[in-house]
């Protein structure tokens, strides 16, 4: 069995569309990725702020480190 050749042909006016229309949904994408990461950006600042009502937000963010340093260490006290 032979296969025959098969041609295709496309305008040039619908490849270019299509494209443009697939660059536009990419940039669609690449600005909702971007509205998120601003918005989990100011999130933990918030929280931040609210944990540092009475101190500066220096003690603040130490306190969280020291929390973050003890349970490591709880885990190998059992060794």
């Amino acid at each position: 069995m032979s296969e025959t050749p098969i041609t295709i042909t496309y305008s040039l006016e619908e490849v270019l569309k299509d494209i443009n229309g697939k660059l536009d949904s990419l940039q669609k994408d690449v600005n909702k990725i971007n509205e998120t990461l601003i918005k989990v950006k100011t999130k933990p600042y918030a929280i931040d702020r609210s944990r540092s009502v009475g101190q500066s937000p220096c003690m603040s963010r130490y306190a969280n480190a020291t929390e973050l340093r003890i349970k490591p260490q709880r885990l190998f006290t059992n060794l």
